[in-house]
C-alpha cells in the first residue's frame, strides 16, 4: 500500500513540476498547504476502516450479481427472439 502511495506522490510531484508555470514557490506552497490540511483529517480507526471496506465490497458484489442476473435475462430473451425469428 505504501509503495502505491509513494509512486502516486512521485508522479504527482513530477506532474506539478513539469506542468506548472515554473514557479517553485507555488509547488512548495501546495505541498505545505496539503500537509497542513492532512493534519486536520480525522482518520478512521482500523476497526471502522475494515467495517466500511466490508460494506463497500458487499455492495459491489450485490450490484455485480444484479448486473449478471439482468445480463442472463437479456441473453435468454435474445435467444428466445432468435428462435421465434427462425434464425437458430
Amino acid at each position: 500500500m505504501s509503495s502505491i502511495l509513494i509512486k502516486f506522490l512521485c508522479f504527482y510531484l513530477l506532474f506539478l513540476l513539469f506542468m506548472s508555470e515554473k514557479k517553485p514557490n507555488a509547488v512548495k506552497g501546495y505541498f505545505v498547504e496539503s500537509a497542513m490540511e492532512l493534519k486536520k483529517v480525522t482518520w478512521p480507526t482500523s476497526k471502522k476502516a475494515v467495517r466500511l471496506t466490508v460494506v463497500v465490497l458487499s455492495f459491489c458484489l450485490a450490484v455485480g450479481a444484479m448486473i449478471g442476473l439482468v445480463d442472463m435475462l437479456f441473453n435468454f430473451g435474445y435467444g428466445q427472439l432468435l428462435e421465434l425469428a427462425g434464425k437458430v
